[in-house]
């Protein structure tokens, strides 16, 4: 004969054990660099890349030409890093006659 179970079955939880220290630590920091895009200061998070810039901004990283502190950057360089401090223009092309 074999037993069988009816019904849910239970776990019991119990509470997580916090450190003094953990409790009073405050939450990791986000880093946050200081860049100027197109003359004005921008706050953004460390690692940020070229391409990520331009396409915070809702452009297509192949349809503007970028400059990183005063040097053009080719479209095959825009995985660049920012560093703090930093300078980028950022050109849309636009059609006419």
């Amino acid at each position: 004969m074999a037993l069988v179970s009816r019904g849910p079955k239970y776990a019991l939880l119990l509470p997580m054990q916090v450190t003094a220290e953990a409790k009073n630590s405050p939450p990791p920091a986000k880093i946050i660099m200081l860049i100027k895009v197109n003359g004005q200061d921008r706050d953004l998070p460390e690692g940020e890349t070229v391409r990520a810039l331009v396409v915070r901004y809702n452009l297509t990283p192949e349809k503007v030409a970028v400059e990183l502190n005063r040097r053009l950057l080719r479209t095959e360089k825009y995985d660049t890093v920012l560093k703090n401090g930093d300078e980028v223009e950022i050109v849309t092309f636009v059609g006419g006659g």
